[in-house]
């Protein structure tokens, strides 16, 4: 009975039939072998030409041809569809083509096909139906080895994919494939599926959106594996290559698109890849050459997420975002990109971003990306969002206005750039020569270098204005230029007084040249301005032809300003060489200037350190002024309106003009008490000030520097004061240095220096090599205990005190020779701390060895004879 049941379940022996018009044994036609067959035989179909409609009728068949080039099944236009299978069959169609003139190859619904080496060639007709050679209605397709090239549809070029139908196709060709409305070659919608892995899409085009592939709705899923795109197009096109929108959700890997244009691009129409309308954009590995699009000629998304990992783009144009465009609520992650010689003819060299995108880039490289009549030759981004950049390298940016490498607009979250290096950028006629920042955009850079950027207008590298903070740290701006405007380095104008913050700590602002104030620094209009341990060194306000302010640093009109541990050094100006400062109106404790150092710096006019305006509760606390010079008036300070506590600081080597300058206010307002004045080639003082103007602590004395000579070099000095320096101690009692003490006088004293002796060992930081540990410091006693004692670089070198004598074993037995020693800390390879072997040549020979006697060895080292065994 079981046996029976089996027998029932089973299938017949599958047959094979033969279609052979010229054999009278064979079936003249496939839809006769159809006919006569049953599921799972196998219709082998001669070389020639069938000219027939088939259906296969429910039952699942495998029909073979002997080739692509030899078989054909030809529906001569007299059926909508040449092969029809509808009825849940599996059916597999193998080395042949199908023809049907105007109309369709394949109609599969609700059934399973696969194709394996067929050509699909020359069907349809753009309005006669969709998808010229498959078109898949909740159907399973897959394909491979095939060829689809210069088929038209309505929908869907070559296949059309509908109701949560699933196509896969590997190793196939879609060229020169056409849409008369949608997806010049593939078509999908309604929560399908298209898999494509490994194939080639070549020049096809559709008269509206996706040239090659189009996928639209929720749950509709377009995955494209390795596959080569090259020269797909459309006439109103966006996305030439793939385009998707309606929640469908795109994932593309190791994929490569190249010249892919829309005929009519410059009428708004966008992007190789376009995808809309919330979807999940998932792309890795892709690599663009030489695409064009309105707006983004490689990618554009508008909407939804998109996580891109690895693209390689170069060549790309468009007029806004040469290669990518990002708009309306896009949360896009992008990382390990790399865009060269991306153009955009107005906004956006490489990626143009708008309307609320929060952009996430790591790992971004750009290389002579131009914005060619408008801005941000790498990246333009505005209207609400947020930028975030850890890791990036650009080179060669171009601007036709402002933002050389980066513009950014009203964005409402944080543009936070780290790890950026920006060389060469510019900005032709605008401000920004690397980054532009403006209305209320707040910009954090950090662990950057922005270097040789060029600004026409303001902002040599970095500009700011209107509503908006900026913070920079650790930081470089280096041998950037503002052509003719303000702030070589760096140009922050926030517009409305005392609400936006500059801070800069950390950093490095070195040969930048501005045309007006500012050389290395401009801010104008800020509320808490911040400048701490930060390099201002060789800047230029254009002292060659102008009359400038603040070769270092420009301020003016701020509500609170802390300059602390700075050194600001051989910078030039008219005014101000060093720094020029107007209007700081804050109250007191709003107007602190301590630790720095201000080193031969020189302004043509006024004030070569130090040119201050209208500081009314100004604090000058522990700064030392060293070789700063001005041509005629304030060779180091020039104070007018300045109302200062002028404490515990050196003013030195002046080599031309007065050491410092002061209005009749100054003079009536300020306190001068603790200070040390020495070697000011003029006089220490200059205007309404005179030694009466000093209060109590007054020295002039050499002040000991460890060493200094003015020569221009502002890293081959050390100027902190010798230990015998009168200067020691003998500053203000109200201020201390770390140690307890009454500070020292100088850049060096007082509790906010970047010098500090904390284990009181008598060596500060600076040489000190561990400043927690006493017993550590130069020239201390080297001891075997793991550490540097001495701070020469070596740990428990030769000659420290606890060393143990190890003795060579050179045969390696354990026990070492007495004659060969040395000492050190460690165990030094090959000695050992036994010294009893009596033969070091010979492993066999040690203390408590194996005793051989009468072989003349004395294997034991016992010392007796090895002829008297029984030591008699």
């Amino acid at each position: 009975m079981l046996l029976a049941l089996l027998a029932l379940a089973s299938p017949a022996h599958a047959a094979s039939l033969t279609v052979d018009p010229s054999d009278a044994t064979a079936y003249s036609s496939v839809q006769d072998a159809i006919d006569a067959s049953t599921s799972g035989d196998t219709i082998a179909i001669v070389a020639g030409t069938f000219s027939e409609c088939i259906d296969t009728s429910g039952k699942s068949l495998t029909l073979r041809g002997t080739g692509a080039s030899a078989t054909t099944i030809d529906g001569a236009s007299s059926c909508t569809s040449a092969v029809t299978i509808t009825r849940g069959e599996f059916v597999t169609l193998e080395d042949l083509a199908i023809d049907n003139a105007y109309y369709r190859a394949i109609l599969v619904e609700a059934s399973t096909v696969t194709l394996d080496t067929v050509r699909l060639e020359g069907l349809g007709y753009s309005d006669y139906v969709a998808g010229a050679g498959i078109h898949a209605d909740a159907a399973i397709v897959t394909v491979t080895d095939s060829t689809f090239s210069t088929n038209q549809g309505s929908y869907g070029g070559a296949i059309h994919a509908t109701n949560a139908s699933r196509v896969s196709v590997s190793d196939s060709t879609f060229e020169g494939n056409y849409a008369r409305y949608y997806g010049g070659a593939v078509w999908v919608d309604n929560a399908s599926t298209f898999d494509s892995e490994e194939n080639g899409y070549v020049d096809n085009y559709s008269y509206f959106y996706g040239g090659a592939v189009y996928g639209s709705g929720t749950g509709t899923l377009l995955t494209s594996n390795a596959d080569e795109y090259d020269g797909n197009w459309g006439y109103y096109t966006h996305g030439s290559a793939i385009y998707v929108q309606d929640d469908a959700i795109l994932d593309v890997a190791e994929a490569a698109f190249s010249n892919h244009y829309s005929y009519y691009w410059t009428s708004g129409y966008n992007g190789t890849i376009y995808a809309t309308g919330a979807n999940t954009v998932l792309l890795e590995d892709l690599t663009f050459t030489d695409n064009r699009g309105y707006a983004g000629g490689d990618i554009t998304l508008l909407s939804g997420d998109a996580t891109i990992d690895g693209i390689d783009s170069s060549g790309a144009y468009a007029y806004y975002g040469g290669s990518m465009y990002i708009a309306s609520t896009v949360t896009a992650t992008i990382s390990n990109l790399v865009i060269e010689q991306g153009e955009a003819v107005y906004s956006g060299g490489a990626i143009y971003a708008t309307s609320s995108v929060d952009l996430t880039l790591t790992s971004a490289v750009f290389t002579d990306n131009t914005a060619s009549n408008s801005y941000g030759g790498d990246l333009y981004q505005s209207s609400s969002g947020s930028l975030t950049i850890d890791g990036l390298s650009s080179d060669g940016a171009y601007a036709y206005r402002s933002g050389g490498s980066i513009y950014l607009e009203q964005l409402s979250g944080l543009a936070s750039l780290t790890n950026a290096t920006i060389t060469s950028s510019e900005a032709a006629y605008g401000a920004g020569g690397a980054i532009y920042a403006y209305n209320g955009t707040d910009v954090a850079l950090t662990d950057s270098r922005v270097s040789n950027a060029t600004a026409y207008n303001s902002g040599g590298a970095v500009y700011s204005h209107y509503l908006g903070a900026l913070s920079i740290e650790s930081t470089e701006l280096s041998n950037n230029t503002s052509t003719y405007g303000y702030g070589g380095g760096l140009y922050f104008y926030p517009y409305t007084e005392g609400t936006y913050d500059l801070t800069v700590t950390g950093s490095s602002i070195e040969d930048n040249r501005a045309y007006y104030d500012g050389g290395g620094l401009y801010a104008q209009a800020t509320g808490a301005l911040v400048v701490h341990d930060t390099r201002l060194v060789t800047n230029d306000a254009n002292t060659s032809t102008g009359t400038s302010q603040g070769g270092g640093a420009f301020f003016s009109s701020t509500n609170s300003l802390s300059f602390t541990n700075n050194h600001v050094c051989s910078n030039t100006a008219y005014d101000g060489g060093g720094v020029f400062s107007y209007s700081v109106y804050g109250g007191r404790g709003d107007d602190e200037w301590s630790n720095n150092v201000f080193q031969e710096n020189a302004a043509n006019y006024s004030g070569g350190a130090l040119h201050i305006d209208r500081h009314y509760h100004n604090e000058l606390v522990n700064n030392t002024f060293v070789g700063n010079l001005a041509g005629f008036y304030g060779g180091t300070i020039y104070g007018y309106y300045l109302y200062t506590d002028f404490l515990n600081n050196i003013v030195a080597y002046t080599p031309l003009s007065d050491g410092m300058y002061g209005d009749y206010y100054t003079d009536y307002y300020s306190n001068l008490e603790y200070n040390n004045w020495y070697n000011n080639t003029s006089s220490d003082f200059d205007g309404a000030l005179s030694t009466a103007s000093l209060g109590a602590g007054n020295l002039f004395d050499d002040p000991l520097f460890r060493d200094y000579t003015n020569d221009g070099n502002c890293d081959n000095d050390d100027l902190r004061i010798d230990p015998s320096s009168t200067l020691v101690d003998a500053g203000d009692p109200a201020f201390i240095d770390t140690d307890g003490s009454t500070s020292d006088i100088g850049a060096y004293g007082g509790v906010g220096s970047s010098v500090f002796d904390s284990d009181g060992d008598g060596y500060d930081n600076v040489d000190d090599c561990d400043d927690s540990d006493s017993a550590v410091y130069p020239g201390a006693t080297e001891a075997c205990n793991g550490y540097d004692d001495d701070c020469d670089g070596d740990i428990d070198e030769s000659g420290s005190t606890g060393e143990s004598t190890w003795y060579a074993d050179s045969d390696s037995d354990g026990y070492g020779d007495p004659a060969t020693s040395l000492d050190a800390c460690d165990q030094p390879s090959g000695y050992v701390v036994d010294s009893t072997d009596c033969d070091d040549t010979a492993s066999s020979v040690y203390p408590g060895a194996t005793e051989t006697w009468y072989d003349g060895v004395d294997a034991d080292c016992a010392g007796d004879s090895d002829f008297d065994a029984d030591a008699d």
